[in-house]
């Protein structure tokens, strides 16, 4: 396995343009480990201790997770935020639940090298036990990019979704860590994407098939929903995370201006997802996600690190 890596590697231009065409949404959106010294709390079978732990939080993946880097130049499209100011995720999930440690293992330049960047993540992963993982955007780069749809679900199977069970192998039921995996979400109207890098409808289809067909055989994996709802919002439907709905509308705001990566109000979005699977899975939380005005947080992070820049 390839080590993992701790400084980025600058591409010349010609490769700068190329990644470019590769780069993953954002707007997808991976996953967080959480290690306790008891045993996983995702079992249905579990009670949420009365005085509980914090948790350890490892994340791994793409650009959902660490960022897309300033090579793109993106910006929301309101101009509420410099790109520079952004708030990741696990940056949300941080200011949420501060008592957990979260590492995050993300890369920005996973798509350049999945199968590379995702042995070293794992490996890395392995190695600090965790007892819950966060590859929200871990199976992207396997599904969508340079190869044909006749390729793309063997390889999604293959390269993406077996890799994955290695934070598991050789691991009894009640000792595998809880991942939290999301499908991919329609961005094939982004224009940082090139046409040859995206799935056909039915292809399209039958990846996000074959993820939640993946899910339903492990009990220890749970699916982060944040390509549904991206959908629904497409649709035209109104979806409820927390105490807020958002709307198609909301769209616009929750993505960048290249129509991949999310913004602060995007990031904060897939963050309160993360949290209800979590609850949902019996692992314990200091924030009550039913209550939480998830709008609201992202504009206080927002007007808080304007502030910060000022």
């Amino acid at each position: 396995m390839a080590p993992l890596e701790t400084a980025t590697t600058r591409p010349n231009p010609p490769q700068i343009l190329a990644m470019l065409a590769l780069q993953p949404p954002i707007a997808l959106l991976a996953i967080a480990c959480l290690a306790g010294s008891a045993a996983p709390s995702w079992s249905p079978q579990a009670e949420t201790p009365a005085d509980p732990k914090p948790q350890t939080v490892v994340v791994i993946g793409a650009s959902l997770a660490a960022g897309p880097g300033a090579l793109l130049g993106a910006k929301a499209t309101d101009g509420s935020e410099a790109f520079a100011n952004l708030h990741l995720y696990p940056e949300v999930l941080e200011h949420l639940e501060p008592a957990w440690d979260i590492e995050n293992l993300g890369h920005t330049w996973f798509f350049s090298q999945p199968e590379d960047h995702g042995d070293s993540q794992i490996e890395a992963a392995i190695a600090l036990e965790p007892d819950v993982v966060l590859a929200l955007d871990f199976p992207f780069w396997f599904a969508y990019g340079g190869r044909g749809d006749t390729e793309r679900l063997a390889y999604l199977r293959k390269e993406g979704l077996d890799r994955l069970e290695q934070l598991w192998d050789g691991k009894a039921n009640d000792e595998r860590p809880l991942v939290l995996v999301g499908q991919l979400p329609d961005v094939r109207d982004s224009p940082v994407l090139s046409r040859s890098q995206l799935p056909g409808d039915e292809t399209l289809k039958e990846l996000n098939a074959e993820i939640e067909l993946w899910i339903e055989r492990h009990d220890n994996v749970r699916l982060v929903p944040f390509a549904a709802q991206l959908a629904s919002l497409q649709a035209g439907k109104e979806v409820q995370i927390g105490a807020t709905t958002y709307t198609k509308r909301d769209i616009e705001t929750l993505l960048l201006d290249d129509r991949l990566h999310p913004s602060t109000r995007g990031a904060s979005l897939v963050a309160a997802l993360c949290l209800e699977g979590l609850k949902e899975a019996k692992i314990p939380l200091t924030t009550n996600i039913a209550e939480l005005d998830v709008r609201a947080l992202a504009e206080n992070l927002i007007a808080a690190a304007k502030g910060e820049s000022d």
